[in-house]
Formats: structure tokens, sequence, C-alpha cells
């Protein structure tokens, strides 16, 4: 597993995609799975500015 062998200490997840439950729910689940901090985030609004240490994940719908 990811947490097994990795260290993901200091990172922040971050999913831009359109708000839903199932994606809300893959986030949760993420977090969980990857012991790691996570945020949802429109993709309809801007982004200011992407922290160092940060995975991001984008929905291309």
């Amino acid at each position: 597993m990811f947490n097994e062998v990795h260290s993901s200490h200091g990172h922040t997840l971050l999913l831009i995609t359109k708000p839903s439950l199932q994606a809300t729910a893959l986030l949760q689940h993420l977090k969980q799975s990857l012991a790691i901090t996570g945020k949802l985030h429109n993709i309809q609004r801007s982004l200011e500015d992407i922290s160092a240490g940060c995975i991001v994940l984008m929905d291309m719908m």
C-alpha cells in the first residue's frame, strides 16, 4: 500500500472537480487510504495558488 512504502507527511491532496457526492466520497476514501490531508476545489472557480508539497488531481470532464 502507498502509505506503507512512502511517507506522505506534509503533503496535501487537492482534488479539482465539480463538487458532488461522488467527489466528496472519493476524497474521503483517498484521505483515509493514503493517510493524507485533502481539499476539494470547485473547477469553476479560480485557484489563487498551489502550495508546495501539494498533490493535484484534476477532473478534465
